[in-house]
Order: structure tokens, then C-alpha cells, then sequence
């Protein structure tokens, strides 16, 4: 089964990138999160499109709130933080800890 990756900020400028990477150089699963869902389900589709469907998904997350990060987290392997919010570094942090996956 393929690693889950979840990017934070996944439908933003390096996000999109980002994903599009991951998609295009390995087998991985994508989940794009962010405050917006409509954004996030959007990107996800055009990524399908361009790679195959159920290569990418899409989960409102909010990164101020540690209930919606850890609940985020389950099933996760790794979390990849794209987005410029530098004052939720931490919380994200420890919920990636408490979730035992990897953060980048």
C-alpha cells in the first residue's frame, strides 16, 4: 500500500507543486488540507485528472486547531506544511508527534 502524504496548504502556490512532484516521481497518495475544502477538492480533482484517479484527496483542516490537525493526522505517514502561516509551526509539530508521523 502506498505512504500517505498530507500537505498543509496543499492547494496554494508550493503545494500544488509540491503535490504534482509527489505524483509524478512516486506512488504516493496525496491528501491537500487547508481551511478551505472547495479549493482543496478542486486542486485534488485537476491532480486526478493528471494522474490518475484516487492518487489525491481533499480534507478541510484548520492548523490553529489541534482537534482538527490530530483528527487530520489519522492514517497519515507524513505531513508536509506549504503554507506561510509561521505561528502554527508549533501546534502542527506536536500534533504530527502525537499522531507518530513524520513532519517536513
Amino acid at each position: 500500500m502506498a505512504e500517505t502524504f498530507l500537505i498543509l496548504g496543499g492547494y496554494g502556490n508550493t503545494g500544488r507543486l509540491i503535490a504534482r512532484l509527489l505524483l509524478q516521481e512516486s506512488d504516493v497518495h496525496v491528501v491537500l488540507a487547508g481551511r478551505s475544502l472547495e479549493r482543496a477538492v478542486a486542486e485534488a480533482a485537476a491532480l486526478n485528472d493528471a494522474f490518475g484517479a484516487g492518487r489525491a484527496s481533499a480534507q478541510r483542516v484548520d492548523a490553529a486547531d489541534p482537534s482538527s490537525l490530530l483528527a487530520a493526522f489519522a492514517g497519515v505517514d507524513l505531513v508536509v506544511v506549504a503554507s506561510s502561516t509561521a505561528e502554527h509551526v508549533e501546534p502542527v509539530a506536536r500534533a504530527a508527534i502525537e499522531a507518530g508521523i513524520d513532519y517536513l
